[in-house]
């Protein structure tokens, strides 16, 4: 985004990299476009191989969102916090006592020396 002012300057095509490997690309990509004025958006070039590579991506992310639309989700209010009415629920970050060791085993099913003991979920494994 820093460089569109001097591909803007230059009246020359910008280039939106994203590594398409890492999670979140999309978001990215979408966060970006929507943070662009218009006239920014049409200094961004793809190369044919990244368009058709992108639109590929694009569609299959969608396509995992279309069971979503087999509800009737006319008249649900939206809502940024899953308890409705709720708002800031953010609270200040204030440093509080923990438990003691004593107190964060005693109630633990099996312990070994400082940490619970849980059963191998993985076969082979050879101990708990």
């Amino acid at each position: 985004i820093v460089n569109l002012r001097m591909a803007a300057c230059a009246e020359a095509p910008a280039l939106l990299v994203a590594d398409i490997d890492r999670g979140g690309v999309f978001a990215q990509i979408v966060g970006t476009l929507a943070c662009l004025e218009a006239a920014d958006h049409a200094r961004i070039a793809l190369r044919e191989t990244e368009l058709v590579q992108m639109t590929s991506y694009l569609n299959d992310a969608v396509e995992l969102l279309e069971p979503i639309l087999a509800y009737d989700l006319g008249g649900v209010e939206p809502t940024f916090h899953p308890v409705g009415g709720m708002a800031n629920v953010v609270r200040e970050d204030v440093p509080v006592p923990g438990l003691s060791l004593s107190d964060a085993l005693a109630n633990a099913a099996s312990t070994q020396g400082r940490a619970f003991r849980v059963p191998a979920i993985l076969a082979n494994e050879g101990g708990s």
